[in-house]
């Protein structure tokens, strides 16, 4: 059993996500490193907690009472000289009070803390920020959410440490990180780029070279009279186009050229009939749609009994070999309910918590329309599972 580590969701998702624009004929897939640079930092921020009742009660004292010395708050209050004192030195660490010739006073933000009836406490936070390293170009918000970066030790053997299905092309610049990208980056809207409002005085603790795994779909536009390739981008952000990292692609001048250069294949029937080849089927040969989508149609025996050649759960799933795919399908109804139910249970089976019927309800409804099928019931799906031998995924 595979125990690695996902680098990446499935490039499927991508395709069909693609497939969705009608405005696209996609040509081919793979899978792009790009370059990040990490930025660790420090920051002051403010927090306003409530004043713990001794604290607020010393610091009126110091400001409104005109008491100074702990022998004079001490004896105000009824308290030790020793607790005063150990309350006045907490209160000198977060700046709210200093003591000059034995007299304690309040400095600017205690007065401020005072005033606001909130304790004004300053500390240092660590945060990591992200920039592509082209253009030097803070990450969006929303990258920060179940974000994976690779260092470049990991891409040298990328298919050692983590499960993927397409080859990853690393691309490069030299580069170098510059400081001020950080100072522009406190002149930026802060929600849009993860800044916490209450950050100042942001400085750089070091900057490590990373690099963040996302599909590239190479596609054709269809109307528009544009010559050349245009390339839409899926990172982590999973199921919808990273518009950020696309901007950059296809308008960095660099990076469009490394994209062009990633290996092409000449001949893409021929790819496909030596696939066809493989598995037996000679005789058949792939054909493409409008679109430019490659689909090969099999016979349902090809699905079914002892020449079982593909999974059965593999219809309407896309073949990828070398950048390029090829849809499974077959024209049979029967063939493709089947392909419904058993789709469907490879999902469950996949899921290691307790699932409702209506969560399986919602995927025969989901996989019936992409299969092209009238809806499949819970029944059907019930006794799809009696009748399998195992409970293995078809």
């Amino acid at each position: 059993m595979d125990n690695k580590e996902l680098l990446l969701y499935h490039p499927e998702i991508a395709i069909k996500h693609t497939l969705k624009h009608t405005e696209y004929k996609p040509v081919r897939l793979f899978g792009v490193l790009f370059p990040l640079w990490a930025i660790e930092t420090s920051a002051y921020q403010e927090k306003m907690p409530a004043y713990a009742l001794l604290d607020h009660y010393l610091e009126r004292a110091i400001g409104e009472g005109d008491l100074h010395t702990i022998t004079e708050l001490a004896r105000f209050f009824g308290l030790k000289t020793v607790s005063v004192e150990k309350a006045l030195h907490v209160l000198e660490a977060i700046q709210h009070v200093s003591c000059q010739q034995h007299r304690w006073v309040l400095t600017e933000r205690g007065w401020q803390s005072l005033q606001a009836g909130k304790k004004q406490v300053q500390y240092t936070k660590k945060q990591l920020f992200y920039f592509e390293c082209f253009s030097r170009r803070p990450l969006e918000t929303p990258h920060y959410n179940e974000m994976r970066v690779i260092t470049a030790a990991d891409f040298e053997d990328i298919s050692s440490s983590f499960k993927i299905f397409c080859h990853f092309y690393p691309l490069h610049t030299a580069n170098a990180w510059e400081e001020k990208a950080l100072e522009q980056l406190m002149q930026e809207d802060r929600a849009r780029y993860n800044v916490p409002d209450e950050s100042c005085q942001l400085k750089c603790e070091g900057a490590t070279p990373v690099y963040l795994p996302m599909y590239i779909v190479e596609v054709k536009r269809c109307e528009r009279r544009v010559a050349g390739s245009y390339y839409l981008a899926y990172t982590h952000i999973a199921e919808r186009r990273d518009a950020f990292f696309e901007q950059i692609i296809n308008n960095t001048p660099m990076v469009r050229r490394a994209i062009q250069a990633v290996p092409r294949v000449e001949y893409v029937q021929k790819l496909w009939d030596d696939w066809l080849a493989e598995l037996g089927f000679i005789h058949l040969h792939p054909e493409q749609d409008a679109h430019g989508l490659w689909k090969i149609v099999l016979p349902p025996s090809a699905f079914t009994g002892p020449n079982e050649r593909i999974s059965v759960a593999k219809i309407g799933d896309y073949n990828i070999r070398k950048g390029y795919f090829l849809q499974i399908w077959c024209e049979d109804e029967a063939t493709r309910q089947r392909a419904v139910l058993a789709r469907v249970l490879r999902i469950v089976q996949r899921k290691n918590y307790k699932i409702s019927r209506d969560f399986i309800r919602e995927k025969l409804q989901q996989q019936s329309e992409e299969l092209q099928v009238k809806p499949l019931s819970l029944e059907q799906f019930a006794a799809y599972v009696r009748k399998s031998k195992d409970r293995a995924i078809p």
